[in-house]
């Protein structure tokens, strides 16, 4: 078929405007804008309109097929979004136009997870925030072959729909893909549906979103939530569905649903009033999912995630607005620290605020504006994380992590189990001796070299089918 021939045929010109635009600029339309090119290159009604329309479609996709990297030369101008900014702050002086790009690029997601890998991760991140800035093509291989972390995917989404289209490219697994499609992340991220159906290996909580702060607009169904009690309805549901995929199906008891209600209620509650503390109104992520892996033995192990992720003001900068006392036993614990925890290039003032804040009691909210003593929740994941954890194997335990501005806290191996005070209040030190009169270690306690403009609680626990049947069910169930 003659491309000539095409555009001469006025009256069957379905795909003519797009085949007079020529090799070159088809080569540089991004995926999305080539997809509605053969979307408008639509067939007729009868025979002779379907087989044009058919060759169309295939000359358009030969002429958009060339050796060199194509070239994505919309012209729009720089869109604001503060986890970018922040990421790479000098973003908006050397965010370039792009039809003045000729840079390309490609970035590994290797080992991509702030529960195991928070600094080369948030590095990784920032090496995509800067890339935007400048790249004309950027490939991003998701070369993990399991998501270990849901959260750093979650802020690739959350910076994606605001970065110019350049990633127009990479590599991504098939394991990786049915993670992300079954939590409707393949949106947020970008990333083209499996081809095939999902093995069911995978049992999402899917993706919630709170809507932005001073917007009235109504959510959007598959990626938000009405209201706080509603999503922590929906994970107790979900945490039922993952303890009754085990040989011996176990549930939550009534203790162990109320629980959970409260906890994950208390952490949305938390980061929609201290992620924006003027309004108390501020934006929220969630999302999580289990998986069933084999083990190098054969035998199956189902792990499970959840990372809530909110934008805005940090933990330190949230803490600002605390109550005097709150203030008063926060600066007494900086200051006892503050030579020895900073002589240590891995701790910075912002961290050691960071650890403080994990305590029982201290809140940026007054009790009497509470309502009732705040300050309690982050002991309580750390409580639930541990009493849903069922598996015998060493390199299974429970982690979490916490990363605000540019601190993070590990809470894993030693360092996963609180200890009581003498007024009853839970203590969680990140030192040998677990009392906060001593400073933290910088193994489980740092800075990172890249700020996160808010707060991300990243959480994973294993499900053992075959130990739970000999463990003690109120462990499983009394979350």
């Amino acid at each position: 078929m003659d491309i000539r021939a095409l555009h001469g045929r006025k009256s069957r010109g379905a795909g003519r405007k797009g085949l007079k635009a020529g090799r070159r600029v088809l080569r540089a339309l991004s995926d999305e804008q080539f997809a509605l090119v053969l979307q408008r290159s639509s067939a007729g009604a009868d025979y002779s309109s379907w087989r044009h329309a058919k060759n169309v479609r295939r000359l358009l996709k030969q002429l958009r097929k060339d050796g060199r990297p194509a070239r994505v030369i919309i012209r729009k101008s720089m869109k604001k979004n503060v986890v970018l900014d922040a990421l790479y702050p000098d973003r908006s002086s050397k965010w370039t136009f792009s039809w003045k790009r000729t840079q390309e690029r490609s970035i590994d997601l290797k080992n991509f997870s702030f529960i195991d890998n928070p600094i080369e991760t948030i590095r990784i991140l920032h090496e995509i925030a800067e890339a935007e800035s400048h790249c004309g093509r950027l490939a991003i291989n998701f070369e993990d072959e399991y998501i270990q972390d849901i959260s750093p995917y979650m802020v690739f989404g959350l910076i994606h729909s605001s970065m110019l289209p350049v990633v127009v490219g990479g590599r991504i697994r098939n394991s990786l893909r049915e993670v992300i499609k079954s939590v409707d992340l393949d949106k947020f991220l970008g990333v083209h549906p499996l081809g095939k159906t999902p093995t069911g290996a995978v049992y999402p909580f899917k993706l919630r979103t709170r809507r932005p702060s001073g917007k009235s607009r109504r959510d959007n169904i598959s990626f938000s939530a009405t209201s706080e009690e509603k999503v922590a309805e929906d994970f107790t549901d979900t945490i039922n569905k993952w303890l009754g995929q085990l040989d011996h199906p176990l549930e939550l008891n009534q203790l162990g649903k109320s629980n959970i209600l409260t906890l994950l209620g208390e952490a949305l509650d938390n980061a929609k009033r201290h992620s924006d503390p003027v309004t108390a109104d501020g934006s929220w992520a969630i999302a999580g999912f289990m998986e069933a892996r084999y083990r190098d033995d054969g035998t199956i192990t189902f792990v499970c995630h959840l990372a809530i992720i909110s934008t805005g003001a940090t933990i330190f900068e949230s803490l600002q607005r605390a109550p005097e006392d709150t203030q008063a036993a926060i600066d007494r614990y900086v200051a006892r620290h503050r030579v020895s925890s900073l002589a240590s290039s891995r701790q910075t003032e912002e961290s050691l605020w960071t650890v403080i804040s994990l305590q029982d009691g201290i809140s940026r909210i007054p009790t009497s504006d509470a309502g009732s003593p705040g300050g309690f929740g982050m002991m309580m994941v750390v409580e639930m994380i541990n009493a849903l954890n069922q598996s015998p194997h060493p390199d299974e335990k429970p982690r979490l992590t916490i990363l605000s501005g540019a601190s993070c806290i590990m809470v894993r191996d030693e360092h996963r189990m609180f200890s009581k005070s003498e007024g009853g209040h839970r203590v969680l030190a990140f030192n040998a001796a677990n009392q906060l009169d001593q400073p933290p270690d910088d193994k489980y306690v740092f800075a990172l070299p890249h700020r996160f403009p808010g707060t991300i609680v990243a959480l994973r626990f294993y499900l053992d089918p075959s130990e739970i049947p000999r463990s003690r069910k109120k462990d499983a169930t009394d979350a």
